[in-house]
């Protein structure tokens, strides 16, 4: 198998309510994999664990090979995670373009490679093309979606 994703003993959770127990699952590297589940089955829970946005209190999270778990949340982005939730959480009043420049600074992305990102990353979705200049509160969710997929997609993952 090429070095995907591989997780191996993770516990994880929120505080004192352990979520995830002894969770072990590998994904090769290029694949396309669905996650499913019963509400309530740790599928975001573990998601966050992947991302860094949930702490991690035992097991392992490689990603190509490298050690993710004690990772910041940035260091992992740079190493080519990302998560599109359901909650958008775009800026509404921002366009489509603004979007996508606020996160890539967000995202310490270098000046001299934003615009060339936004546009890499809206390749896979030409119906916003038109839409680059008018603020997401306007476009459908699906659209508002759309943009969280090609916000992810900036950094490369």
């Amino acid at each position: 198998m090429i070095a995907g994703l591989s997780i191996s003993g993770l516990r994880a959770g929120y505080g004192e309510a352990e979520v995830l127990h002894d969770v072990s699952w590998s994904v090769r590297a290029g694949a396309l994999t669905v996650l499913t589940g019963p509400n309530g089955a740790g599928k975001t829970t573990l998601l966050s664990a992947i991302t860094g946005s949930v702490e991690v209190t035992s097991g392992s999270i490689h990603l190509g090979g490298e050690a993710l778990e004690r990772s910041s949340m940035h260091a992992r982005r740079q190493a080519g995670v990302a998560y599109v939730p359901e909650a958008r959480d775009l800026f509404p009043n921002l366009t489509v373009w603004e979007n996508l420049r606020v996160a890539s600074r967000a995202w310490e992305i270098p000046r001299a490679e934003v615009a060339d990102r936004i546009v890499n990353a809206l390749e896979s979705f030409p119906q916003l093309d038109e839409k680059l200049h008018t603020p997401v509160t306007l476009l459908s969710g699906g659209q508002q979606q759309l943009v969280c997929i090609a916000r992810a997609l900036l950094t490369d993952p």
